[in-house]
């Protein structure tokens, strides 16, 4: 072994100590962003059902900001956890607790405590259930409980709803959906939502329980986003790179076990619709960068956790020159594109 991957795998990808030094400088620099740009202000309607009622718990900025960065920390815990739990990457690696750290703490917008923080949570707690689900003939209860977790999420940000429909494709991968997996998923919908229908009405309300639903309709595919050069230009660049980091893992799978090449194969699916439908529904709600850089961050993980390349470990160095580069634009500059 090279002396690159001698100290790149001893050093970053299995030291113990990795997590805490990960901790302590993201603590420093979401600090340091929030001294300088503080807290930004929502353009974003909110689309859920409750989060309106909970707003006003965090428009302090330090109370904003103290419990977004405990959601990070939470959805890196959950990304970490889902490694362990389910043994996704091989090898032992603090990656899969890094990397959402650092993606979730490069822009001013994640200072900000918002639905698409719990939102992010409950998808990736609904992703437990969908694991469990692989190599079981009875597996209604993990498919029940599943959907009850995503549409608790779509509580607070009703576009949550779509990944039901995710999920479903996620059972069909396990080899498990049928008819009353099916069942079982649509009473975990009903259960929720029944109870969220009759606080509306008791309420006296029903317009209240009407109007989330009423922000499917709106998009127009007709309508190209008013973007400047340099943020069509970051666009292109973020996409490209994200399916570089794809294209590099892809190769890997074939050599993972069976859960792990169903897993990686899925999140791909889950990335992928995810930025459809930002694309069509960008302008309502962000939950689908969330999603899509908290499942990033178990792709980069994986790839970097088990990969021989030496171009590749370079491309880590450069990924996280990139990122820091990225913060301090954001920090100390008014020259970010977004």
């Amino acid at each position: 072994m090279s002396t690159i991957k001698k100290i790149f795998k001893s050093y970053i990808v299995e030291a113990r100590f990795t997590p805490l030094i990960a901790s302590i400088l993201v603590i420093f620099f979401r600090f340091l962003l929030f001294s300088y740009k503080g807290i930004p202000n929502s353009f974003a309607p909110e689309t859920g059902f409750v989060w309106s009622y909970l707003v006003p718990y965090f428009e302090n900025d330090w109370v904003s900001f103290i419990s977004s960065t405990l959601c990070v920390f939470l959805i890196a815990g959950f990304i970490s956890q889902l490694n362990l739990h389910f043994g996704l990457i091989r090898t032992r690696t603090a990656l899969p607790f890094v990397f959402p750290l650092i993606l979730f703490s490069i822009h001013p917008i994640f200072l900000m405590m918002s639905s698409y923080y719990i939102s992010t949570i409950f998808v990736l707690w609904a992703f437990f259930p969908l694991l469990e689900t692989h190599q079981r003939s009875n597996c209604q209860n993990f498919v029940f409980q599943g959907t009850i977790l995503l549409a608790l999420a779509s509580v607070f940000e009703i576009y949550s709803l779509v990944f039901v429909l995710i999920w479903w494709i996620g059972y069909s991968r396990m080899g498990v959906f049928n008819f009353k997996m099916l069942l079982a998923s649509l009473w975990g919908l009903v259960l929720v939502y029944w109870i969220v229908f009759a606080f509306f009405v008791f309420g006296d309300n029903l317009q209240g329980f009407i109007t989330p639903f009423l922000y499917f309709a709106q998009f127009d595919f007709h309508t190209i986003p008013e973007f400047t050069l340099p943020q069509w230009g970051f666009i292109g660049t973020s996409l490209i790179f994200l399916l570089a980091f794809l294209i590099m893992d892809f190769k890997y799978i074939r050599h993972e076990k069976v859960i792990t090449q169903k897993t990686i194969s899925f999140i791909f699916a889950v990335i992928g619709l995810s930025l459809v439908f930002f694309a069509v529904y960008g302008e309502q709600s962000l939950l689908w960068i969330y999603v899509v850089l908290a499942f990033q961050s178990l792709i980069l993980s994986h790839l970097y956790s088990i990969t021989t390349s030496n171009r590749e470990i370079y491309s880590f160095f450069v990924l996280l020159l990139i990122l820091i580069y990225y913060f301090f634009v954001n920090c100390f500059t008014d020259s970010s594109p977004f």
